[in-house]
Order: C-alpha cells, then sequence, then structure tokens
C-alpha cells in the first residue's frame, strides 16, 4: 500500500484564513480586556495565550474537498499520513475539529 504524506496548515486546511477569522473577532471583543492585562491590571497572560490557541482551532472550516481528496486517495489504495511540525497538542485539536482524523491513517509531529 503507497504511502500519502501531506502537511496539515495550509495544505489540508486553512490557518491562515481561520487566523485572519479568529484575530477579527478577537480583537473587536477583546480589546479592552488585552490593555488591561498589558498594563498588568489583570496580571494574566495565560488566558490570551489559551484563547489564541482554542480560537484559532474554533475559526479553522473543514474543506469539503479536501476530505473528499484523502476518501479518494484512500479508495485508490494510498494511505495518507499528515506529517506536521506544530506542537502535537494543536495539532491534534485541528484534526479532530475539521473531522480529518477519520480521513487519515495517522499524524506524526516533529514537536
Amino acid at each position: 500500500m503507497p504511502l500519502l504524506l501531506v502537511d496539515l496548515d495550509n495544505t489540508l486546511i486553512d490557518r491562515a484564513g481561520a487566523f485572519g477569522r479568529w484575530a477579527q473577532e478577537f480583537v473587536s471583543e477583546s480589546l479592552a480586556s488585552m490593555i488591561g492585562k498589558r498594563f498588568g491590571l489583570d496580571g494574566s497572560e495565560a488566558g490570551i495565550l489559551a484563547e489564541l490557541r482554542a480560537g484559532l482551532v474554533r475559526e479553522i472550516v473543514p474543506d469539503p474537498a479536501v476530505t473528499r481528496a484523502l476518501r479518494d486517495a484512500r479508495s485508490s489504495g494510498w494511505a495518507p499520513f499528515v506529517i506536521t511540525n506544530g506542537d502535537v497538542e494543536g495539532q491534534e485539536r485541528k484534526l479532530r475539529h475539521t473531522g480529518l482524523d477519520h480521513e487519515v491513517a495517522g499524524w506524526v509531529s516533529r514537536r
């Protein structure tokens, strides 16, 4: 069985588009909170980082053409496998959010 190696970010998913949608929503809703945190009024930077990670995943929109292509590859005898350089937890959240975890044979991250 041939192995088909593919990247996740900006290949199987539109990470750049998701980031743009998240940034627009986050900035418009959270500017006052960010200013407070910047000047030590809240003292927590962890919340911003957590929102960045979670918000990005929320904004990823599965591409039906990608799902079809992976299914077609599998039905043709290929074993699609994601090779990514992102952090394990974040990349797994993206795969699961989009349902791509069900469309590939597996995945590996270098971090």
